[in-house]
């Protein structure tokens, strides 16, 4: 499940889906950049009862990979105030 390339890609980036699906979105993500479809592991969709201990774990894999690929995080709006300030805290304490 690498990145296409030989560039080795690292960050975060924030995508606004307004126009078409984020299901749509995100297919159309690893299709572009991986050339294959995605694998389960790779993906986080957030809603209100996605739980501390799930986003800590993907946040740990996605943020410590090692390898140069994917991972996507889809936040619904029933995702809440307080998971929210969970999810930006471990970000933040991962890339510190």
């Amino acid at each position: 499940m690498l990145i296409k390339g030989e560039k080795k890609y690292k960050g975060i980036y924030i995508l606004k889906c307004e126009n078409i699906s984020m299901e749509q979105t995100i297919l159309h993500l690893f299709k572009k950049n991986l050339e294959k479809l995605h694998i389960a592991q790779n993906i986080l969709i957030c809603n209100n009862e996605t739980s501390i201990e799930e986003m800590q774990s993907f946040f740990y894999r996605a943020i410590l990979y090692d390898y140069n690929t994917l991972f996507v995080i889809e936040v619904l709006e029933s995702f809440s105030n307080f998971q929210h300030n969970k999810m930006y805290s471990y970000i933040n304490k991962l890339l510190n």
